[in-house]
C-alpha cells in the first residue's frame, strides 16, 4: 500500500529551530541516507538492540522496490532531510496475518516523541491493511522503548532470556495514540 507524505507536526531538532518530521515509505532515493542513519546507529553501539537485517546497500535496496508486501517506512527531517527514524512492519510476504513491528530512531532524535510518531504510523498502516494485532520483540534492557510500547498497549511477556514479546490488539490502542 502506497502512502503519501505523512507530515508531522513541527518538532523541537536536537540542533536548532522547529522542522517538519515526515513519515514516508521507503524508496530508492531513501536507501542511501537510511544506510547512513544505520551506520549512526551501529556506531553507537544501538544497532544491538535492532537489527532486523544488514545495514548495507545490498541489504536495503531491495526493501526499497515497489510492490513489496512488507512496509518498510522512514521518518525525515522535513522533505528532503535526513532519516531520523526507521521503522517497519514486517511478515505479510511470508504468510502471517500479525505483522511485527520493528523502529529505531537516531539517538539525538530520542525523547521527542519521534518514536511515538512513528508506532502510530505504522500502526494506522497495520490497520488499513487489515491486521487486528500487531507484535514486536524487544530487549529486556531497552527500558525506554518498553515504556513506549506499554503506553500503546502492548503486554509484554517474556520471549527469551534477553526479550520481550509484545502484543496489541489495535482495536484496543487509545484513541489519542491513533490518531
Amino acid at each position: 500500500m502506497q502512502t503519501p507524505d505523512n507530515p508531522v507536526p513541527s518538532a523541537a531538532s536536537p540542533v536548532g529551530p522547529a522542522i517538519d518530521l515526515r513519515c514516508r515509505r521507503l524508496a530508492p532515493r531513501h536507501v542511501h541516507d537510511l544506510v547512513g542513519f544505520l551506520a549512526r546507529l551501529a556506531e553507537s553501539g544501538d544497532g544491538r538492540l535492532f537489527h532486523p537485517h544488514a545495514f548495507t546497500h545490498q541489504a536495503v535496496e531491495p526493501l526499497a522496490a515497489p510492490g513489496r508486501d512488507d512496509e518498510y517506512h522512514v521518518l525525515t527531517a522535513g522533505r528532503d532531510g535526513p532519516v531520523v527514524a526507521y521503522g517497519m512492519l514486517r511478515g505479510w510476504e511470508e504468510g502471517y496475518t500479525v505483522p511485527s513491528l520493528g523502529i529505531a530512531v537516531d539517538g539525538q532524535w530520542r525523547g521527542q516523541g519521534v518514536g511515538r510518531r512513528l508506532v502510530t504510523h505504522l500502526h494506522v498502516i497495520a490497520s488499513a491493511r487489515g491486521a487486528a494485532t500487531v507484535r514486536l520483540k524487544v530487549y529486556r534492557t531497552n527500558t525506554a522503548a518498553i515504556a513506549l510500547y506499554r503506553s500503546f498497549g502492548y503486554e509484554c511477556r517474556p520471549f527469551s532470556e534477553e526479550e520481550w514479546l509484545g502484543l496489541v490488539n489495535l482495536a484496543a490502542v487509545p484513541a489519542r495514540m491513533a490518531a
